[in-house]
């Protein structure tokens, strides 16, 4: 009878350490699906802010090659804001993206996890927040700028009613789209707050 009770408690202890086993098991396959998931909620947006942040690139080449060309103080000092602008945001940007994308760590316990999160998560909405006025700055000081890049002359001496119309229209556009963009960002920041949040359930 003694012999039974000892197996008996053996065969439950050997059953117990299976389930610890198993809901370890289990709980590195949710993590790791909901790290993918995660991340995938990023992956899109980050290739399209890196073709963007290749063509700031190449726009900031082409004001440096062509430095030389201006011979008003406006169109350098533009010069010199917009070169910032191009270089700057952009790496701001994917970096912030690179940081948020790379929250959920095995090395890290959940409310780590969920505590870095909620500073990425500021930190990208204030970025986006900031991108709108300063592509407003950069779409403006990129007027009179690219005009001394192609030879046009003193921009604002060619201005008339039909140019400033066309400016206005698209600057009107520029707005529309990055508000767009700001408000991607806001939904997809919500959906994977609802993938951490499962990680903390």
């Amino acid at each position: 009878m003694v012999m039974d009770l000892d197996e008996i408690k053996n065969q439950w202890s050997e059953l117990s350490q299976r389930v610890d086993t198993l809901e370890l098991i289990n709980k590195s396959q949710v993590m790791e699906i909901t790290k993918e998931k995660y991340k995938s909620k990023f992956s899109c947006v980050q290739r399209y802010e890196g073709a963007g942040a290749i063509v700031c690139f190449i726009m900031a080449i082409v004001i440096l090659l062509n430095f030389h060309k201006f011979d008003i103080w406006y169109e350098y000092v533009g010069g010199g804001v917009l070169l910032f602008l191009l270089i700057a945001m952009p790496l701001f940007v994917l970096t912030t993206l690179q940081r948020t994308k790379g929250v959920i760590d095995y090395n890290k316990g959940v409310g780590e996890i969920a505590k870095a999160f909620a500073k990425e998560k500021k930190q990208l909405i204030l970025v986006q927040k900031l991108s709108i006025p300063f592509t407003v700055i950069a779409f403006v000081t990129a007027l009179p700028v690219f005009s001394g890049v192609f030879d046009n002359g003193d921009f604002f001496e060619r201005m008339d009613a039909y140019l400033l119309g066309t400016i206005s229209v698209t600057l009107v556009l520029v707005i529309a789209v990055s508000i767009l963009g700001y408000k991607k960002y806001t939904r997809i920041i919500a959906r994977a707050e609802v993938l951490i949040d499962e990680i903390k359930d």
